[in-house]
């Protein structure tokens, strides 16, 4: 009988205890210091819109949260108004025919209506894989979020892996080419490494805001990029993903700059030339003796093959207009002189068509010969004029070459 009593006995106080925590899941409240919530992982363009803000840090901002697992959504989860998220569908803009995409690990909650729809990743995800949302700094327009909700957003490494996954869904719906895909997912890991970011609300053709290093968070690098994709398994796309994380350019500073030294470094059979890959906005080394005649106390090339003393700076028309900007340009070309640099400055024109790279990549080749690279002008000739290559930069024109350039728009 003591026996059955102290049975009894354990087990309302179990029943007491599952009680209680059913009340905490529910009201998402704090329980013995715990707090239980609800989860919701975005995906896709919103992810990618999210990640975008949170790189300026005014409307949200994100920390990276190692071990994150997907969670299903509640079954009481029928619709957006059910996540009680004004303040997302603001920010996102989300309405009828454009709903909210989240993650999902497997097909038990799916949803597909109006203003919600989720998506099924049940593969590993490596660590690292989402970024927690938090408010921003700007206290007026930054993200509130609910008490007993946590937002997640893919990380960029995740995020690289999923736009394989959907590019390779483009390729095989002969949406377009496996290059392009290719060079279209670079495009991306570009800018997820470099100090600039798209327009969150249009990303194509949107003004594009350049970020100083002290101004912006840059949650990835090439490094952490390919680690992530060497660690992923069972997602469709990896294969392509892994052969275009080779090429991400870390710290390059504007798409222009992204696509002039892609025309320059990848290989022939990408629609580059396989030039040298220059280094990106990265301190120009000199010394003492030099630096103390330059002008600037620092100087940080667009691209610069330091081995070969060569530096390539792009002028852009906006940031290059004015008297003070052409003579900041004049003194910055005098500092590379003095410094034993061959320096050449670049403006749109010299590379707004496949034509005029090719010319370009001509005059740096000669460059490079006169450097000590034996018959780099012959090289680089007998690619330009092979007829294959010639699609293939063209391709490579189509593709990186900012649209809002591609017609004389700078």
């Amino acid at each position: 009988m003591r026996f059955l009593g102290n049975y009894l006995l354990n087990m309302r106080s179990l029943a007491v205890t599952l009680a209680l925590f059913a009340d905490v899941r529910q009201s998402g409240g704090r329980y013995g210091g715990v707090m239980d919530t609800r989860c919701v992982h975005i995906t896709g363009a919103q992810s990618c819109q999210l990640l975008r803000l949170a790189r300026e840090g005014k409307v949200v901002t994100a920390v990276r949260v190692d071990e994150v697992q997907l969670s299903s959504l509640d079954p009481s989860v029928r619709c957006l108004q059910d996540l009680n998220t004004p303040d997302l569908t603001r920010i996102l803009g989300i309405r009828n025919g454009y709903p909210l995409e989240l993650l999902i690990p497997g097909s038990k909650s799916r949803r597909w209506t109006s203003d919600l729809r989720t998506k099924v990743l049940s593969a590993p995800i490596p660590a690292g894989g989402f970024l927690e949302l938090l408010p921003g700094t700007d206290t007026e327009n930054a993200l509130h979020i609910p008490d007993g909700l946590r937002f997640f957003i893919e990380a960029p490494e995740l995020a690289f892996v999923q736009r394989a996954h959907a590019l390779k869904g483009c390729v095989a719906r002969d949406v377009m080419s496996r290059h392009a895909a290719l060079l279209r997912l670079l495009e991306f890991g570009d800018e997820c490494c470099g100090w600039y970011t798209r327009n969150p609300q249009n990303p194509q053709k949107g003004k594009i805001r350049y970020d100083k290093p002290n101004e912006c968070t840059r949650f990835a690098t090439p490094e952490t990029i390919r680690a992530f994709v060497e660690n992923a398994r069972h997602i469709d796309g990896l294969k392509l993903a892994r052969t275009a994380c080779k090429y991400i350019i870390d710290e390059s500073g504007s798409p222009m700059e992204s696509y002039i030294n892609h025309g320059l470094a990848l290989p022939p059979r990408l629609g580059g030339v396989s030039i040298g890959i220059p280094l990106a906005n990265k301190q120009l080394v000199t010394s003492e003796e030099i630096k103390a005649s330059l002008k600037h106390s620092s100087l940080r090339p667009d691209m610069q093959w330091p081995e070969l003393r060569t530096v390539v700076e792009y002028y852009g028309d906006e940031e290059h207009a004015g008297k003070p900007a052409r003579i900041e340009d004049k003194n910055r070309m005098q500092d590379y002189a003095t410094a034993g640099y061959a320096a050449f400055p670049l403006m749109f024109d010299d590379v707004r068509s496949a034509a005029a790279l090719g010319k370009t990549i001509e005059m740096l080749a000669r460059e490079f010969m006169k450097r000590g690279v034996s018959r780099e002008l012959y090289r680089v000739r007998r690619i330009l004029r092979d007829e294959d290559f010639r699609a293939r930069q063209t391709t490579l024109v189509a593709t990186l070459l900012p649209p809002m350039l591609r017609y004389g728009n700078v």
